[in-house]
Order: structure tokens, then sequence, then C-alpha cells
């Protein structure tokens, strides 16, 4: 996969779908199994409840999703772009 500016990334590394999430944690670590080139990519995270996100800590091999406590059975989806 090419990892050229301004391309979605859509490898099976890029994105996260329906990503489980502990009750009442506030954070979510993800990494990547292959490293990416560097940290120069966007994150779009979309929560399926009722919450503030965002993200810190980006690196090449991932990065920390943050939100409100999470409910029971709490999932989310994300996907990065470079």
């Amino acid at each position: 996969m090419s990892y050229s500016r301004n391309d979605l990334a859509l490898g099976g590394d890029s994105k996260g779908i329906n990503v489980s999430i502990d009750k009442d944690a506030t954070t979510k670590q993800m990494t990547f199994k292959t490293p990416q080139p560097d940290s120069s990519y966007a994150v779009q995270i979309t929560p399926q409840w009722d919450t503030k996100a965002w993200v810190s800590d980006k690196t090449a091999d991932g990065f920390v999703i943050h939100f409100t406590p999470a409910p029971e059975s709490a999932r989310l989806d994300w996907i990065i772009t470079r």
C-alpha cells in the first residue's frame, strides 16, 4: 500500500470497526500491527454512545483515544487518513 499524502489509507491496519470498550473505561490504546511510516496521519473516531472523544499520543506505532466513561457494551469505529 502506498502512503502518499492526502490518500485514504484503507489497509487492514488503518481502521477499526466495532472496537469493544470496557465499561467505565476512559481511554483505549490502539496499536498498529504494522507501524505507520510516521505520526503524520489524521484519526477519525465515531463512538457508538453519547460522549466527547479525542486522540492523543500519536506515534508510528499507534495512538490513544480518550472519552467520557464508557457504558456497558460500548463500541467505536476509527479510521486513519494520510
